[in-house]
């Protein structure tokens, strides 16, 4: 809930260009879209006091997505637009961490970048 609120507030925000997990979607013919992915990690104890205290860590990967044979220049400059909006970002027990945007190329219909920004929630 709070990734999906964080996108809704990014400046160029439009939830027609928003795939969601689990959710049908089909990408338009032409122009960027996106994918907003949270994948978990390994779990430690951050404290072993009378509650305990667990962190949970994992990484948002939004997926960023232009047709094949367009120009990618618009989708890296999005790309880096949504790094630059969730890392260093924190709400509630939610902390967003520096972000990466990396070239993933050419997925057969689509040129991919995948914005990465790793995370930690007590």
């Amino acid at each position: 809930k709070y990734i999906m609120k964080r996108l809704s507030l990014w400046q160029y925000f439009n939830m027609n260009m928003v795939a969601r997990e689990n959710e049908n979607f089909t990408p338009p013919l032409t122009g960027i879209w996106i994918r907003p992915v949270v994948l978990g990690g390994i779990n430690s104890i951050a404290s072993v006091l009378t509650d305990g205290c667990v962190k949970v860590v994992g990484q948002l990967t939004i997926q960023v997505f232009v047709p094949k044979n367009s120009r990618t220049y618009r989708a890296k400059e999005i790309a880096g637009s949504l790094r630059k909006h969730f890392e260093m970002y924190s709400v509630d027990k939610l902390q967003l961490l520096a972000g990466s945007v990396i070239t993933a190329g050419d997925n057969g219909d689509y040129y991919q970048y995948n914005v990465v920004v790793p995370y930690e929630y007590y």
